[in-house]
């Protein structure tokens, strides 16, 4: 019977050492001394998407320079250029639910009657994003208008305006009629 208590004790102390062997294993190595609680940091993620939304003042939608013009007559008002008194009628906004800076870009179609044309480029604008009466926004300061499009603003933020008037110019020549066009002012990333 001794060799039986041989087995016995080396019986149970391998299953002592296993014993602790499972604990140690199963134990969270983050936990020591008297810890009462334990914490892990997890990580959050999200991708929010690009948006931009852009709004332009009801007088921005019909630029009318008014009637009866004359050939050879420059820099002639677009009747709502000083419609706030002494700010512009013509403005668009960047929605403040935009997630990005925006570039607003403006560009144009030649005015036509019929067969006569007369050319964007003879349409000018100037273009503040922080007054509606800015000091550069009078004809010397303007540029002209183009179907290539040009940066009306830059990297405006959510929630800002742009503001903008128009000048025409009618060159010698042109033959009278009732000419008809339109621009087109987009918002997009910057």
């Amino acid at each position: 019977m001794q060799g039986g208590g041989k087995y016995r004790i080396v019986a149970i102390s391998f299953i002592a050492v296993a014993f602790a062997l499972v604990m140690f294993t199963l134990s969270d190595s983050t936990m020591t001394g008297d810890a009462t609680y334990d914490s892990h940091v997890g990580n959050l993620s999200a991708s929010v998407q690009t948006y931009v939304a852009c709004t332009w003042s009801a007088d921005s939608l019909n630029v009318d320079f008014g009637n009866l013009l004359n050939p050879g007559t420059s820099d002639i008002n677009a009747t709502e250029n000083y419609a706030l008194s002494p700010g512009t009628g013509y403005n668009v906004t960047v929605d403040p639910l935009t997630t990005s800076s925006v570039d607003v870009i403006i560009s144009g179609n030649d005015l036509i009657d019929g067969a006569n044309v007369l050319g964007v480029g003879n349409v000018t604008w100037a273009a503040n994003s922080t007054d509606s009466d800015g000091a550069n926004m009078i004809p010397a300061s303007s540029v002209s208008l183009t179907n290539g499009g040009e940066n009306l603003a830059t990297a405006e933020p959510s929630g800002s305006s742009v503001n903008y008037r128009f000048w025409l110019d009618i060159p010698n020549g042109v033959v009278a009629g009732n000419y008809v066009g339109n621009y087109t002012i987009q918002c997009q990333e910057a």
